[in-house]
Order: structure tokens, then C-alpha cells, then sequence
């Protein structure tokens, strides 16, 4: 089991939820996925924005320097 660090902006609404997705998460080795609730879902269409994409690695680049 993973540990989950105490935050004070932790919503309680659907810690059931939440909970069931890191434990079968750490069972089956789910890495990458997105869930609403249990359900899993595509990640937002602006993560597959490829322009943004390059935008933000060169960003990075730039303050890693």
C-alpha cells in the first residue's frame, strides 16, 4: 500500500472512491490512467495538445539551465 500524505485541502467526498483505486492501482500495477470516481477516463484533451506539449519541455529545458 502506498502512503498518502496528511493534506489540510483533502476532500473527504469519495475517499472510499479514492482509496479502492490506489489499492487495486498497487495491485495490477495501474500507472498512467485517469478515474472519475471508479470509472476510468481519458485524460483532458489539452494533455494531447502536442504544441503545448513542446511549449512546456521547453520551459523546463530553460529552467533547468
Amino acid at each position: 500500500m502506498r502512503y498518502i500524505p496528511k493534506s489540510e485541502s483533502f476532500d473527504r467526498r469519495g475517499q472510499g472512491e479514492k482509496l479502492y483505486c490506489i489499492i487495486a492501482g498497487s495491485a495490477v500495477m495501474v500507472t498512467g490512467r485517469y478515474f472519475d470516481g471508479l470509472k476510468e477516463i481519458r485524460s483532458s484533451d489539452e494533455s494531447y495538445d502536442e504544441q503545448k506539449a513542446v511549449e512546456l519541455w521547453e520551459t523546463s529545458v530553460g529552467l533547468t539551465l
